[in-house]
């Protein structure tokens, strides 16, 4: 699958730091990996664990497994670490998204192919999708390299 064309702008202020270098053993391939471990995980707002997972909330346990302790919020998590422009999306990648009125209201992971996985209250689970989907291409706001280069 191909990727939209198109950069997100980077509309965020007060991004944080990213981790330095070493920091995190793991590497791009390891979170995708323990991502799709939770495949078909339940939605669950405010979920955090394996019981059920929000968006943010899955984001921040699959990271912490690397050991990069992401924000709780997906407002948050946009701000961490810097913004990367789309022609250099990485396995690995945090993809935030909009609500279309220029709020952050959703995160997933980068798994490559031009897909991301995610949780999701419209899917009721943890699942898959394309950048490509037309939702999704339109609401991507940044995109965030939390682990090091």
């Amino acid at each position: 699958m191909g990727m939209p064309q198109g950069t997100p702008a980077d509309t965020l202020a007060g991004e944080a730091a990213a981790p330095e270098a070493g920091a995190v053993t793991a590497d791009g391939l390891e979170v995708c990996r323990l991502a799709m471990e939770h495949l078909g995980t339940p939605y669950r707002y405010g979920g955090s664990t394996v019981k059920g997972f929000d968006c943010s909330g899955f984001a921040r346990f699959i990271y912490k497994k690397v050991g990069v302790e992401l924000p709780r919020s997906s407002v948050e998590q946009a701000r961490y670490a810097h913004h990367v422009p789309k022609d250099e999306l990485r396995v690995g990648d945090l993809l935030c998204f909009n609500n279309g009125r220029g709020r952050i209201s959703h995160v997933g992971i980068y798994i490559g192919h031009g897909d991301f996985i995610h949780s999701t209250s419209t899917g009721g689970r943890v699942q898959i999708d394309s950048l490509d989907e037309p939702w999704w291409t339109k609401s991507l706001e940044t995109i965030r390299r939390v682990l090091p280069d």
